[in-house]
């Protein structure tokens, strides 16, 4: 067999003192320092006289180091209760890097038996990033990237990063909390500008990009916001079967009234439903404010139940009530043609409702029926000013109106009287004053259209036998003069009848 010599190049050979035997594999020290043993068995050990793995050291300071030189250098310590940590050292305290270049799958599975009141953690973190300048920078604390863009066919599903979190209870006693993914961001007003965001999600590149997706079983909440002031009050939607969603404003102190939800929109907000829209406000107001209401014309507005509704076509719309139809305006209801001109009902305290319209109130039957008033129907009375040169009687002030003589007994010149643009019977009131003996000059009953153009088939009232009426000119007589006013068109003429000397 060849002999083996152990030799030192340009130095004195080593002495061995004891216990070389190389065919059986034994070298060995006996020596207090429990140096190197190699056994029978081919295990190398370092401070420990019988290494039971492949290589033992041995030693309750640093056990391994790997030098590149003496200051960068990656070292291995094992502590009490097996903790081992592992540390690169460089010269600069600055690219020291762990890099692992795996063929396969890296896989930490660690356990955890204990069972006193403590944090436990499967994997830790801490990174700090204590040399920032103000040069541009970007500081990750995690940096995951997977990528897969070879495949050719099947279903592939590919997670950045895929987490499972169950925590359980065995027994009732206590309360379990799990989190999936618990993320906190903070920073500071420090900066010129500054912003905190705790979760950033982008997606793009696929036929149908989702960027949240819920899962929320066993009827939970699909998503919950907590209010940024107090952690009591929070906003919560909720998505149940056959996809009904409930939004939900929740406010823990006070009477639960002050938790609205506000929609504040640029532009319009649509409703597109194929079933029913029910606004529930629990007995307070449902108010539109400085808005349209726009209903669709083939579509009804339900009030209560089935019998009160408003519903519309291309030409007409109805308002529907199965008892009364109440309308409080408040203080006028109007009804416009357009953007300028209407008719309003306005209701006064107590019982009287007025019709007022901006041109003319037109009060239709149709034909062969009739427009009832029941009870007591009446006339404003209108009381023009009396003048000896010109006395203005305005009918389409009233169709009622009562003149009194002023003092003088002065004869009237003109009693101009203008009729409104409609067929119909007008009455004027005539007092003598107190000294009497007012009159009308001849041909001064003079007629006058709404426009207060002159008629032109007749200027003055035709009287019974083409014979002007002289007035009774007692002291405070009356004389009561009735005109039928006809506007057909092309025949406008006035005729008067008086009856005379009301004591």
């Amino acid at each position: 067999m060849p002999k083996t010599r152990l030799i030192s190049p340009g130095i004195a050979n080593h002495s061995l003192k004891k216990n070389l035997i190389l065919n059986d594999n034994y070298l060995s020290n006996d020596g207090d320092d429990e140096g190197i043993r190699i056994t029978d068995a081919g295990l190398v050990g370092i401070g420990v006289t019988g290494p039971a793995a492949k290589l033992q050291v041995l030693s309750t300071t640093e056990q391994l180091r790997l030098d590149y030189d003496a200051t960068n250098y990656a070292s291995f310590t094992v502590a009490a209760d097996g903790a081992l940590t592992i540390a690169t050292v460089d010269a600069d305290a600055e690219e020291a890097d762990l890099t692992f270049l795996v063929d396969g799958d890296i896989i930490i599975d660690t356990n955890s038996i204990s069972t006193t009141e403590q944090t436990t953690k499967g994997l830790e973190i801490d990174y700090d990033h204590t040399g920032s300048t103000s040069s541009d920078q970007e500081i990750m604390g995690l940096d995951v990237s997977a990528i897969s863009g070879s495949t050719t066919g099947g279903s592939q599903l590919l997670y950045g990063t895929k987490i499972w979190a169950q925590l359980s209870a065995a027994s009732g006693a206590g309360s379990t909390n799990s989190f999936g993914l618990h993320v906190t961001a903070s920073g500071n007003t420090t900066a010129a500008v500054g912003y905190a965001t705790a979760a950033y999600l982008k997606v793009s590149g696929t036929d149908t990009n989702t960027g949240l997706f819920i899962d929320c079983e066993d009827g939970g909440d699909d998503l919950k916001i907590v209010s940024s002031q107090q952690v009591a009050d929070y906003f919560k939607i909720q998505v149940g079967m056959n996809g009904e969603t409930t939004f939900t404003t929740n406010e823990a102190a006070d009477g639960n009234d002050d938790a609205h939800l506000n929609i504040n929109l640029d532009g319009n907000f649509t409703v597109d439903a194929v079933g029913d829209i029910t606004l529930d406000a629990a007995g307070g107001d449902v108010t539109i404010l400085q808005a349209d209401l726009t209903i669709p014309i083939d579509k009804k507005v339900i009030f209560g139940n089935a019998g009160e509704y408003i519903v519309g076509d291309d030409t007409d719309l109805d308002i529907v009530s199965s008892n009364n139809l109440n309308l409080d305006g408040g203080n006028l209801i109007k009804l416009y043609d357009d953007t300028v001109h209407y008719g309003s009902f306005s209701k006064s305290a107590g019982t009287s409702l007025a019709i007022t319209s901006a041109n003319y109130l037109y009060l239709n039957a149709g034909d062969n029926d009739y427009i009832r008033l029941g009870n007591g129907t009446g006339f404003t009375q209108v009381t023009p000013t009396y003048n000896a040169t010109d006395t203005n009687v305005d009918f389409r002030d009233g169709n009622k109106q009562f003149l009194t003589f002023g003092s003088g007994s002065e004869a009237i010149a003109d009693l101009n009287l203008t009729f409104p643009a409609v067929s119909g019977n007008f009455v004027l009131v005539i007092k003598q004053h107190s000294g009497g003996g007012g009159s009308v000059a001849s041909d001064g009953w003079l007629v006058f259209e709404s426009d207060g153009s002159t008629p032109a088939d007749a200027a003055i009232v035709q009287w019974p036998g083409g014979t002007e009426p002289t007035l009774t000119t007692g002291a405070n007589a009356v004389d009561i003069v009735s005109f039928y006013w006809d506007a057909t068109d092309g025949a406008t003429i006035c005729y008067g009848v008086i009856s005379q000397d009301f004591q």
